[in-house]
């Protein structure tokens, strides 16, 4: 974590199981908890039965791994992973709940991500840098 008056860094990381997640690759409760309405659209193109599964399990793994940067709760549908771009359905709210974090106003954040699958796991990590 680095932290100075311009600007703040902090990290997350989460790994999961897939076979953990595999068990809901077809189960449209958990996939409509997990994933924001542009990646169902995407998930829902894909007919490969690993790639399901590494899909989800890399969605669900970054959005853990996001949430511990940001280290606020935040509804996983509302973020969307694009390549390693993230995009917040409702970013004005969490520049409202970074500002109240911080007690100080926050211009603008960015969110970069990285997922990697490995047999059996899927790691993510995230990059959150907020400015003030």
């Amino acid at each position: 974590m680095l932290f100075n008056d311009h600007f703040f860094i902090n990290t997350g990381i989460d790994i999961v199981y897939n076979k953990r997640i595999s068990k809901n690759i077809y189960n449209f409760r958990f996939i409509k908890r997990v994933l924001s309405i542009f990646e169902i659209e995407r998930y829902s193109k894909i007919f490969n039965y690993k790639r399901r599964v590494e899909f989800l399990a890399g969605r669900f793994a970054a959005k853990e791994a996001i949430i511990k940067a940001l280290s606020f709760k935040i509804n996983f549908n509302s973020i969307s992973i694009l390549n390693n771009s993230v995009d917040f359905v409702n970013k004005d709210y969490i520049l409202v709940k970074l500002s109240n974090f911080f007690s100080k106003d926050v211009k603008d954040f960015i969110v970069k991500v990285s997922i990697s699958h490995e047999r059996d796991l899927t790691v993510a990590n995230s990059l959150l840098i907020i400015y003030f």
